[in-house]
């Protein structure tokens, strides 16, 4: 359980630096008091942490992500997720990086509500597997995907949806300037 107003500042340049959750994450901010995730290099939420004033800004890909395991589950309101996204995917890899911001695999339940999930190197939220199920609402999802220097696409929607035998509810949303799709 994460206290309303807690701010999570994550370290940059490790591959895959994140935090994973193999049970229960529950982040309930309240308008007045919100959860921030976000990169040690951003100063505009808790102030300059890593004491270097400015001479870093935040940028996509920092920090790795939030990745929800097989059987997991987790819950934001009034929660920010920024700045995430380091390590790649690939077609045929043996491994991979941070596939979103908020990243859910088989059996996981995810809600999303009145949230931000902005500014992410890969997908603001990806779930993929059978029975996962997501929830979405009352939140803005904006600015997440890239493409590095090589021309290679990182996962780069707002929202990806990999499971036919899944539920998602995505409702009262802005979803917009995410690299390709809002919601694929």
């Amino acid at each position: 359980t994460i206290n309303p107003g807690t701010v999570i500042k994550l370290p940059a340049g490790g591959y895959g630096d994140g935090i994973t959750v193999n049970g229960t994450l529950s982040a309930l901010g309240t308008s007045g008091a919100p959860i921030a995730f976000t990169s040690i290099h951003d100063d505009s939420v808790g102030g300059d942490t890593n004491n270097n004033g400015n001479a870093t800004a935040p940028g996509k890909g920092n920090w790795g992500g939030i990745l929800i395991n097989s059987g997991g589950s987790a819950a934001f309101d009034y929660a920010s997720i920024q700045y995430s996204g380091n390590g790649y995917t690939c077609s045929g890899c043996s491994w991979y990086g941070f596939h979103g911001a908020i990243w859910s695999v088989a059996s996981t339940s995810v809600t999303i509500d009145h949230s931000i999930i902005s500014n992410n190197q890969n997908a603001g939220i990806y779930t993929a597997g059978t029975s996962a199920v997501l929830s979405v609402q009352n939140s803005t999802i904006s600015s997440n995907g890239s493409v590095n220097s090589g021309g290679t696409y990182y996962e780069h929607s707002g929202i990806i949806y990999s499971s036919n035998t899944s539920q998602a509810l995505i409702q009262f949303n802005n979803i917009t300037s995410n690299y390709t799709y809002g919601v694929y």
